[in-house]
Order: C-alpha cells, then structure tokens, then sequence
C-alpha cells in the first residue's frame, strides 16, 4: 500500500563561511543548487571521463529506469556478477580483481563505525562523543549538506573524523546518466578538497545502489576505489526528530528509541564473523543517541570499532595515508592524476595517530551474521523517497538553505530564503 505525504518546509536564513583548512586557502568556488540532481560537472571531469571511456573502461549500457522506487533495467538485462552487477537487484559486489572494490563485511571481530547523510545540526554531538571515546568514524557526507552546514563540515574535520562521499543529492546512481553521475560525485569530491585540503578514496552509493557502469566512473574519474556497501540496516533515519516514525511499521523498521536500540544490541550480541558494517545516520539526535547509548554494549562484547580504512590499515585519502599525514596539495579534481599514496606508511600514520588518541581496541573476538535477503530487500527500498525526505528535513532543520548556486569564500554571508515542497510516497 502506497503512502503519500507532503512535507512543506520553509527556511530563511544565513550560510557563513568558517576557516579553512590552515594549509589551504579558501577557494572562491561557485557550487551548485543544494540537492540538484546530477549538477552540470565541470570540463576537467568530462575530459577526463571521454579518455576512460575511449579507452573502453567504462561500459556503455544503459541506465536503470525507476519503477516503483526500484531501479529496473531493460528486458533481458543480467543484473548478476556476468552482467551489470547490481548491488540493489542482485546483491552483487566486486572483488579486488581491478585494485577497485566494493566493502561489505568488517573483517571478523571489527565493527567498521560510519555514518551516513550528514553533516546536519545534529551532528556536533556524535562529533563530541566520538572524540570523548578518543574513536575516528567515517562520515559519508552528503555535498549539499556541506555547503548548507559548512562549519559543523570543518569542525567534523577537526574532530579527526574520516571523510568520505555520498553524492550531492541522494539519489539512485544506477538511473542517473553518465554526466549527471560525474556531477554528483565531482561536485561532493570538490567541496571536501576545497574546504579540508583531502580528496576523498571511498565513497557510499545511496541506498547502496551502485552497478559496474557507476563503479568505473568513480574509479577511473574520481579514483574513488572503495564503494561501502554493508551487511546489517538499522533503519534509523526513520525516527523522526521530534518524535514517532516516518516509516510504515515492520520487523525492519524501529517505531521507538527502544526499538532501534534492541536492534543495534543484538547485532552486538550476534556472532563475530563477518565482522559488522552497520549503516548508520547522523540525521537525528534519536540516530546518534541509539549509537551512544548502545556502545557500552559494543565494547562489552569485545568488538574492535574502527573508521572503515583503519579496518584494513589503508589509505584515508587520495593525497593523504592517515589522519596525521600531511596531505599533497595542488591536487585537480577528476583530472586522472591521482597521486600514490603509500600505503606501507598507512600503518606508521594511522598506529601514531591511535595511540595518541589512545582509541579504542580489543582482542577479543565477536559478530553478528548478515541480515536475511529480506531484509536487505526492505532496506532497498527506501529508494529516492526516503532521500529527499531526508535531505529536505535536514535543510530546514538547519535553518541554512541557499536558493540558486551557492558560493563559499571568506568572509562572504548568503541571506536566504527557501521554500522547499518534498512529495514522496513510503512502500508498505
């Protein structure tokens, strides 16, 4: 049964500039409309795109159509690991054949912490908490939330948090066309290089959306070389903030903060191998507050938490090992140049940068299977809808929305005004 709602938010208000990355000087850059779909890329990424594509390293087939939330492919079309290799149809992820690979599973006994969607105004106090456990996470950043909350964006970088990607707007990857794949991934690469100096080397498909076509454009583009997927769903970004669910009740879906809270300690409670990959949303203070009050229990059972690079003692970025590395400068976008960061050094970075930190490990071991197909199935089927719900509520929950591009530069203030009408419909 099909649900409609209508979400009428209305936002006015200012966008600042906060200080940059001490090593790098604000870039006056002209970014586009937050939540544009596929935003126009910039030239550097279609030359470059034009050689991969010339070279034969990127398929030709078609995008998938969205049909009722789902993306579908044309008749005849093997979603498997022979054809195009869907995540969301066929739940299939590529292996490290290329030097590129899909994430899935924490190695045995590790809980690979990340989060999806921010940064929004709740975020600060995840940030907070995470730096009291002396913990790095992995923030999968929406580049419309970036520019809409630039200095919760800058203090999630000072907190020592790892950056990583999640499109510019939300949406399936595998119904977008090439160039608007280029955009949504371009444009939240360029945002974090300008505003934090780094270049992102992983990335998260919404809704884990992603097939061979998406995956060579992140790669040979971008360099982006690890899509995260994961193998256990809380559902979280259903509770909404001021109280009750957005989403239709289910045995997948939480309706309560106990609710979400029983789920996340029996993935604890479960078996250590594989290791867990929970997606999780720094959306709500209700998302964040379930990973607080559940970590004692995460601890408890013995489980290594660890931002998803740290798992397999790799590279944080493109042009940096780790988080104490100084990171290459003078980097261009999507231009193919992609530096070699040595990943032999990652461990002397990344060992230096925990035991100042004094982070949290443990040598004993425990985890929690993979969520039935099922499961999996419902998670899949959020599609577009939870997304925009969730980016729309986000912009006026921040009270910073901007209308038109949105340029970022020192010391320059946007007054604003937005008025923003979201329909989206939930699948029961």
């Amino acid at each position: 049964m099909l649900s409609q709602f209508t979400l009428l938010l209305v936002a006015a208000s200012v966008v600042t500039a906060s200080t940059p990355h001490p090593l790098y000087e604000r870039q006056s850059r002209t970014y586009p409309e937050p939540l544009k779909v596929g935003p126009q890329p910039l030239q550097v990424w279609i030359d470059t795109y034009n050689q991969a594509k010339a070279a034969g390293k990127i398929p030709s087939f078609a995008p998938a159509t969205l049909s009722g939330g789902q993306p579908a492919y044309a008749s005849g079309v093997d979603t498997g690991e022979k054809g195009v290799c869907s995540w969301t149809l066929a739940h299939c992820f590529t292996t490290n054949k290329t030097g590129a690979y899909d994430i899935e599973n924490a190695p045995d006994g590790h809980v690979g912490i990340s989060f999806d969607d921010g940064p929004t105004p709740a975020s600060p106090e995840l940030y907070k908490f995470l730096q009291s456990k002396k913990l790095a996470a992995t923030h999968f950043f929406i580049g419309s939330n970036i520019v809409n909350n630039p200095d919760i964006f800058d203090q999630a970088v000072k907190s020592g948090g790892h950056i990583a990607v999640h499109t510019w707007a939300h949406k399936l990857m595998t119904t977008l066309t090439d160039m608007q794949v280029l955009g949504e991934l371009g444009w939240t690469i360029q945002i974090i290089y300008d505003r934090a100096g780094v270049v992102p080397r992983y990335w998260r498909p919404p809704y884990g959306d992603i097939d061979n076509r998406v995956r060579a454009i992140a790669k040979e583009v971008f360099g982006l070389e690890h899509a995260v997927i994961w193998n256990h769903d809380t559902n979280d970004w259903c509770l909404s903030e001021g109280g009750g669910s957005s989403c239709p009740a289910s045995d997948f879906t939480p309706s309560t903060d106990a609710d979400l809270d029983k789920k996340l300690n029996g993935f604890y409670n479960g078996p250590k191998s594989p290791g867990l990959m929970i997606l999780e949303h720094e959306v709500t203070s209700r998302s964040i507050g379930a990973f607080m009050r559940t970590f004692p229990t995460l601890i408890s059972k013995g489980w290594i938490p660890q931002s998803i690079p740290d798992l397999f003692s790799q590279s944080w970025y493109l042009n940096a090992a780790g988080p104490s590395d100084t990171p290459t400068k003078g980097f261009i976008v999507g231009s193919g140049d992609v530096p070699a960061v040595n990943n032999a050094a990652v461990n002397a970075s990344t060992s230096a940068a925990s035991a100042a930190a004094g982070r949290s490990s443990s040598t004993s071991l425990i985890t929690q299977t993979r969520s039935s197909a099922a499961s999996s199935s419902a998670a899949a089927s959020r599609t577009l809808n939870q997304g925009t719900a969730t980016a729309a509520a986000q912009a006026a929950a921040s009270s910073k929305t901007t209308s038109g591009a949105a340029t970022l530069s020192s010391s320059i203030f946007f007054p604003v005004s937005l008025i923003i009408l979201a329909s989206f419909r939930l699948l029961n």
